[in-house]
């Protein structure tokens, strides 16, 4: 089967963090034996190779005279745009018009309204926040949620994807559409065999999440610092990642006097780094204000590590509490302190949660993933 991914970002060796799920996806396509064609549009037409995968970068109109080439088209977050060369519309129209079979990937923003489900976002002392929110919520949501409808009602061979029950659910607040009857949940798959289970109970006094350094938002780092007032030494917190609010994250740690309890590695660490990121730690805290999966908190998951989590979002679909992990009330780091806590100083419950959670990840490895994946587009052909 020939297939097209087209996505308006795609990891690099330069920048290998955009878009790092549907690479997961592609590499697990080749190793099934498909004939993968990833298409990103852009400017001018540049061609290179990541991780084995050949990625082609070409303007719209060119990807748009290729795609009858393919058998199978998917789409990972292809975006609106007023640059003609990146706009996704164009492909849209051609796939409509050719019913060409499709596979549309519901990852979260393309699909959310900023001032519903984005909020923080809004500055209201910066212009270029103001802007970034009336583009995005007056210009690319309104013509994506008209294609969502086209798709949903006139195309034969369309079929969304989403990773999570909740993210269906956010499309129809977001948007007031149903896309259920032609919809699928088909979480992103992880390597349970490069996350191999190990015994982490002596290592339950070191906390770990991996989170982009953004204070405040839907990352939370806030609240893991919070948390971190109200457990008892010699518990202490490793957070893993990079970006913007680097010095914020560092200012904070030193406000809180946390200093000797809260560590930054902040950096760049590759998925084959991952499995020593995880070693030496013993309980994951998966700390959101919003998540429609969490793949980290999965492979951690898939490591041994019991999971602290919020009752939030698509949490509560990879999280079971008391079988797979512990679920807390929204935000409430008291509570969240007090579940830490209890994993820490009872060793039947670290050990029972730890193996339903390697268990729960199992079921959703890449290759069963990516099997129902192409399981779906061989339907539309």
């Amino acid at each position: 089967m020939r297939i097209a991914i087209i996505t308006s970002q795609y990891p690099s060796e330069q920048n290998p963090y955009p878009y790092a799920f549907v690479h997961t996806r592609v590499k697990a396509y080749v190793r099934r034996g498909e004939d993968v064609n990833v298409l990103v549009p852009a400017l001018v037409e540049e061609k290179y190779v990541f991780e084995g995968v050949e990625v082609h970068r070409m303007p719209v109109r060119a990807i748009r005279r290729i795609l009858n080439q393919h058998d199978v088209v998917m789409l990972h977050l292809l975006h609106i745009s007023h640059v003609p060369a990146r706009d996704g519309s164009l492909i849209y129209e051609f796939l409509l018009r050719e019913s060409t079979p499709t596979m549309m990937f519901i990852h979260g923003v393309e699909v959310q309204r900023i001032a519903i489900a984005r909020r923080d976002q809004i500055v209201w002392t910066q212009p270029r926040s103001l802007a970034v929110w009336w583009y995005h919520d007056f210009f690319q949501i309104p013509k994506m949620k008209r294609y969502l409808q086209r798709f949903l009602r006139v195309h034969p061979r369309a079929r969304f994807v989403a990773v999570s029950r909740w993210m269906l659910e956010e499309v129809r607040r977001n948007l007031n559409l149903n896309l259920m009857s032609k919809a699928v949940i088909i979480p992103n798959g992880i390597d349970p065999y490069l996350f191999l289970f190990k015994d982490r109970w002596k290592a339950r006094h070191r906390l770990l999440t991996i989170r982009p350094l953004v204070l405040k938002g839907k990352y939370a780092v806030d609240l893991a610092l919070e948390t971190m007032r109200h457990v008892s030494p010699p518990i202490n917190l490793d957070i893993y990642g990079r970006g913007p609010d680097a010095q914020k994250v560092r200012n904070q740690i030193h406000a809180l006097r946390l200093q000797g309890r809260v560590r930054l590695s902040e950096g760049f660490f590759s998925h084959a780094q991952l499995p020593d990121v995880y070693d030496g730690h013993g309980i994951y805290y998966a700390v959101t204000r919003m998540d429609a999966q969490g793949v980290s908190m999965c492979e951690a998951m898939a490591s041994g590590m019991p999971v602290v989590s919020f009752d939030i979002c698509g949490i509560p679909e990879f999280v079971q509490d008391g079988l797979t992990g512990l679920l807390i009330e929204p935000y409430n780091t008291r509570e969240a302190a007090d579940a830490i806590q209890a994993l820490v100083e009872d060793q039947n419950l670290y050990r029972r949660l730890a193996v339903g959670a390697r268990r729960f990840a199992e079921s959703i490895s890449i290759e069963r993933t990516t099997a129902r994946e192409l399981a779906v587009a061989r339907e539309l052909l």
